[in-house]
Formats: structure tokens, sequence, C-alpha cells
């Protein structure tokens, strides 16, 4: 079987780095450690669809925006279709161009981000837009 074929670790996830957790068993591992190491090697894997539940789900603070950050540059390619389910919406305000929502089985909206922000004029990564991003989904979810 061949080498799984991934990017430099610095590629794909600037300022977060596996090394110090090379050496330790995933049992020693905590939760969130883990689940660092299972997002970064998914976002590793070169492909044209990256499908992520709850990614951020245990991550510390302090790897969390790095993480995003690292979510919302894969869809600067055209050709790569990233799909990412979370409770928490303001996680994707800023890194998300299309939004599905789902409520009791279906969807109660899809569209654009701006679509879903309407006349919103605050940029796509600073509080007043994820605050407002936030809001829209409470009011769609009732």
């Amino acid at each position: 079987m061949g080498a799984w074929p991934i990017r430099s670790e610095g590629d794909f996830v600037p300022h977060v780095s596996l090394t110090p957790l090379l050496d330790t068993g995933c049992d020693i591992l905590s939760t969130g450690q883990r689940q660092l190491v299972a997002v970064t090697l998914a976002l590793a894997r070169p492909g044209a669809l990256t499908l992520l539940d709850e990614p951020l789900a245990s991550v510390d603070i302090r790897q969390r925006r790095h993480l995003l950050d690292a979510i919302g540059t894969l869809g600067d390619d055209r050709r790569h279709v990233t799909i990412v389910s979370s409770h928490i919406a303001a996680d994707l305000g800023s890194v998300c161009d299309w939004v599905v929502v789902l409520r009791d089985g279906g969807y109660c909206f899809r569209g654009s981000r701006s679509e879903l922000l309407g006349a919103s004029k605050a940029g796509p990564g600073d509080e007043a837009t994820l605050a407002a991003f936030e809001r829209r989904i409470l009011e769609l979810l009732g």
C-alpha cells in the first residue's frame, strides 16, 4: 500500500503543530487533542470534498481560530467543496459561503451567507456580522 498523500502540516493549518503529540499514545491524548489530530489529518488529505461533522467540538479556544481559518481557506479553491456541520453558528459565520439551516428533519433556509444576512453591511469576519449570523439562524429555528 502506498503512502497516504498529505500536505505538509504547516501548509494546511498554520500555527497548529502536532509535533508535541507525536510521541503520545492516542489513549493518553485528551478529547480535544484527539479532535485536533483528526481534523488536522482530514484537512491534510487532498481531494475535491471534505466533510467535517462538528470539527471544533472539544478543541480548545487557542486552536479553534486556527482550525476555522484553515477550514475557510479550503473554500478558496473553487474545485474543492467543504461541508461543515455545527451547532455553533458563530463558528461558521466567518468561513461559509453557503448555508443550510436544518430544523425538524428538513431545511428552513438554504442560500448564500449574504442572503442569510440580508442588508447587513458588516464584513464577513467581524463581530457584528458573526452576531447577526447567529441571531438570524436563531430566528429561523424559532
